[in-house]
């Protein structure tokens, strides 16, 4: 079995870290043209 304890660990401290800049740049470009749209 895949232990769930190591991986959910590290997406959660590499996502503020590294990973938001990894694959949030999709979801930070469309949340600032939707903030000025809207």
């Amino acid at each position: 079995m895949r232990p769930p304890g190591r991986r959910r660990p590290q997406c959660a401290r590499s996502f503020p870290r590294g990973q938001a800049n990894r694959g949030m740049p999709r979801k930070i470009r469309v949340s600032r043209p939707q903030s000025r749209e809207t």
